[in-house]
């Protein structure tokens, strides 16, 4: 299972100090939303060429000009962009012929997606890389929505899954870890005192 790093709601200087704390133990960087908002594809840039051997995800969440946007990903350095389930199905089939054509990679963010035919329809048309997503407001509301994905998930064949939103050491447990292939891991590193030691942490449960 691999451990991505959500770089959000940082400072450029914050996001390399942190960096070089956590890049021997992390598998991917992920470059947040708001980041690429503030600072540009000029950021994902710079974190690949100072990190290049590590995956870079920019997380555009694309939803409409699947072409331009996964393009502007791949050329700043991206290995994976992210495209929203929502999205128009011309937009998502945009960004995944993108993708074969750069050899890189899309993941389908389900944020705000629970049907099982939308789903079921992203697979049919090609999509093998998901992201369950509770967002930030939802959090703070404390909701849950992914228990009711894990079934739907369970049946779709060669697919990778990735679990975001709000996620620490202790919250692990309340993890289906059988069905997960990538960790996405934001606060629980970026506001710690010790970050090193949360993603040892991290590492160490999801290696059991």
């Amino acid at each position: 299972m691999l451990i991505q790093l959500a770089l959000d709601r940082m400072t450029e200087k914050e996001i390399f100090a942190l960096l070089d704390k956590v890049i021997e133990e992390i598998d991917v960087i992920e470059v947040g939303t708001g980041v690429i908002k503030q600072y540009g594809m000029s950021i994902v840039r710079k974190i690949k060429n100072q990190y290049s051997n590590t995956l870079v995800f920019a997380d555009m969440k694309t939803c409409d000009a699947g072409e331009s946007e996964a393009i502007q990903a791949f050329q700043a350095g991206a290995d994976i962009t992210s495209c929203m389930a929502f999205s128009p199905r011309s937009t998502i089939e945009k960004v995944l012929q993108t993708a074969t054509k750069y050899d890189k990679e899309v993941m389908i963010d389900l944020l705000g997606v629970q049907d099982v035919e939308k789903i079921n329809d992203l697979y049919r048309m090609g999509c093998r890389y998901f992201c369950l997503h509770i967002g930030i407001d939802e959090q703070k509301e404390s909701i849950n929505p992914l228990s009711d994905l894990y079934e739907t998930m369970t049946n779709l064949q060669s697919c990778k899954i990735a679990v975001a939103g709000g996620i620490t050491p202790s919250s692990l447990s309340n993890l289906d870890l059988s069905l997960i292939n990538i960790v996405i891991v934001g606060k629980a590193v970026t506001k710690s005192v010790h970050p090193l030691d949360v993603v040892r942490c991290i590492k160490r449960k999801i290696s059991n």
